[in-house]
């Protein structure tokens, strides 16, 4: 019999490993008092010896059939038997020898009874110890992860360990794991990353450093759409939460990605990629509660739509509470709640072709403390000193997005992509008002016809409408505004000597209206001098274009009596700039990545960083060196 580590020994068909897969099972678990109970469960085997087989067909839906039985603890009283019920296709199970490892990852309930399958499983399954050694089995999960594909560093897949760029990847298992919450928690677990919660609904994150809550040199996608705003340049991530069991990986860029990604891209880049529908099929119920996070509830459901189409739809709710402020002695007035929910179809045509439809649609509501709100002195209905502080306001947050995809294989070694996505998004706060509306078109294709030559090019255009609700405290002009970017970007991978030594290429342009045309190249060289050895290096430029803040705000700072009534008092300001330039990066990365063993990796990073123009708080900062060592 195979000794396993977790419960249950499928995975679903489709996703190659090392032996036999699985469709989604449904099965059937019975306990001395519970009925029969029906769950979906996904999981992974990875076999050290090839076991025996055992084939069949199971009967058609609606009939009764006992399936094949594997019993999950049989040296266990209170073990159970699971029963294998696969619809009318065809399943494998690996039963009768051999040395499994098996990797429970998901349950997903299907019955009315879920409540109570749920407790019986918990009451009355216990895991086996394996035959093999803890130690073996992590070593299959860093094997797993090194041969891992990414796609966010040239935008094609590459295995990670093979990438000329300091690149990692948070898992599913690992978000499953770690207990987050939420995005930006899931973040803590790359390395480079700097996550700080600011209160109970904001968060600054940024990589390499120079953290703030609108960090502006790191560009976040969420499959493939950026949720970086152009209103303060940054990220509102209190938003950005999408149900975490939907995500497949989220890939982590630590340096500047702009070659690809274009401006912004600058100190790193965040790619949240979810699960097609076909991986989320069957129900999902995740409930919890506390003192802090009242409420976390996720209900998503998966189903077969027609031959090779998939579909899932998803509603999440969340209720935190306040913070505490023990210098205040009392709550910090930040707790917030959201309401979201969202879809995704996948579809298959033949076998070159295949699409994705999705969309989102949320609304939160958010409390904050703000310091200082000033009032128009001009007003008679306002007296001195013109400011209300420590002012509790309820910020109301609102947005949907819809996303389109097609991929089509053109030949061998040849294939394209056209992404379409419209974002609408609202945010309503005591001193000011926005809505922005995104279209972006992105086409790209990859085509390796050329000897040596691995090619990736594409076109993309953006425009962005936004119009803002001016206050006398904080004011934008012109209050409404169109903008456009136009894009185009190529990168050839030449392999100098086969499987060793490959130099990347490549650059960026495009044009925007807050600085005209940007040029944004890179040159990589990467060197796999034997098994487990990583080298490469790189010179990259990237370049951080304007917010729409940086551009036209007005802020007023202070408002300062200059004699009695009807005198007007003085007013400080701090003013946009229109003819703010571009920040821009010249980066210079060195790095050395050893497998000394399987169970640990050794990454040395050097990289020197100047800037040749930085700004903070509108002013002219000038050039700037940076120099860092990672291990």
């Amino acid at each position: 019999m195979p000794r396993a580590i977790g419960y249950a020994p499928f995975r679903p068909a489709g996703i190659e490993l090392r032996n036999e897969c699985f469709e989604n099972v449904d099965v059937s678990w019975r306990t001395p008092t519970a009925p029969v109970l029906s769950f979906v469960i996904r999981s992974a085997i990875r076999s050290e010896e090839k076991p025996g087989t055992l084939t069949g067909r199971a009967k058609s839906a609606g009939q009764s059939s006992p399936g094949v039985h594997w019993r999950v603890s049989p040296d266990s009283n209170r073990g159970g038997t699971l029963g294998l019920r696969a619809g009318s296709r065809e399943f494998l199970n690996v039963l009768n020898s051999g040395k499994s490892v098996m990797k429970t990852t998901m349950i997903y309930c299907k019955s009315p009874l879920c409540p109570i399958a749920l407790i019986s499983a918990a009451l009355f399954s216990t895991p086996v110890l394996a035959e093999e050694s803890v130690d073996a089995y992590l070593d299959l999960e860093l094997e797993d992860q090194l041969s891992m594909e990414v796609t966010s560093v040239s935008r094609k897949k590459q295995r990670l360990n093979e990438v000329a760029a300091a690149a990692y990847v948070i898992t599913q298992d690992d978000i499953r794991r770690s207990g987050v919450t939420s995005i930006p928690e899931a973040l803590r677990l790359a390395p480079g990353i700097q996550v700080t919660k600011m209160d109970c609904n904001k968060w600054a994150i940024s990589s390499r450093g120079f953290n703030a809550q609108f960090a502006n040199n790191l560009l976040v996608l969420i499959d493939g759409r950026s949720v970086y705003t152009s209103t303060y340049s940054g990220v509102y991530w209190e938003v950005q939460d999408t149900m975490l069991e939907d995500i497949d990986r989220i890939e982590v860029i630590r340096g500047p990605g702009a070659t690809v990604w274009g401006a912004n891209a600058v100190n790193g880049v965040i790619n949240i990629i979810t699960k097609q529908a076909s991986e989320t099929q069957g129900g999902l119920l995740v409930a919890g509660a506390g003192n802090e996070e009242k409420a976390l509830t996720s209900l998503r459901y998966g189903a077969e739509l027609g031959e090779q189409t998939f579909g899932r739809i998803y509603l999440k709710y969340n209720d935190r509470d306040s913070s505490f402020a023990p210098l205040l002695d009392e709550q910090a007035g930040d707790d917030w709640n959201s309401l979201r929910a969202g879809f995704r179809v996948d579809g298959v045509l033949n076998v070159s072709s295949q699409w994705t439809l999705q969309g989102d649609i949320y609304e939160t509501d958010e409390n904050q403390i703000v310091h200082n709100i000033y009032r128009d002195p001009t007003d008679p209905a306002n007296n001195p000193p013109y400011s209300d502080s420590n002012v509790a306001d309820n910020i109301e947050a609102s947005g949907w997005n819809l996303l389109g995809r097609w991929e089509q294989r053109l030949s061998e070694g040849s294939s394209a992509t056209l992404q379409v996505y419209f974002d609408h998004n609202e945010r309503k706060e005591a001193v000011l008002e926005q809505r922005n509306d995104t279209l972006d078109i992105d086409f790209q294709q990859q085509f390796s016809s050329l000897e040596g030559h691995d090619i990736v090019w594409g076109l993309g255009y953006r425009r962005i409408q936004d119009d803002f609700g001016n206050t006398f405290s904080v004011s934008l002009s012109p209050e409404e505004q169109t903008s456009d970017l136009f894009s185009t970007f190529v990168q050839d991978e030449i392999e100098l000597t086969p499987e060793t030594l490959r130099l990347t290429l490549g650059s960026k342009f495009e044009h925007n209206d807050y600085t005209g045309f940007e040029v944004q190249p890179s040159a990589r060289l990467l060197w796999l001098p034997k098994e487990g050895h990583t080298l490469w290096s790189s010179v990259s430029r990237a370049v951080r274009t304007p917010s729409r803040v940086e551009d036209s705000v007005s802020i007023v700072t202070r408002i300062i009596p200059i004699g009695p009534p009807p005198t007007p008092p003085m007013i400080l300001t701090v003013n946009g700039d229109e003819d703010f330039e571009a920040e821009e990066l010249t980066s210079i990365e060195r790095k050395r990545q050893r497998i000394r063993t399987l169970a640990a990796i050794v990454t040395l990073c050097l990289l020197h960083v100047p800037w040749q123009q930085s700004f903070n708080l509108f002013q002219r900062i000038g050039r700037r060196d940076v120099l860092q060592y990672m291990m």
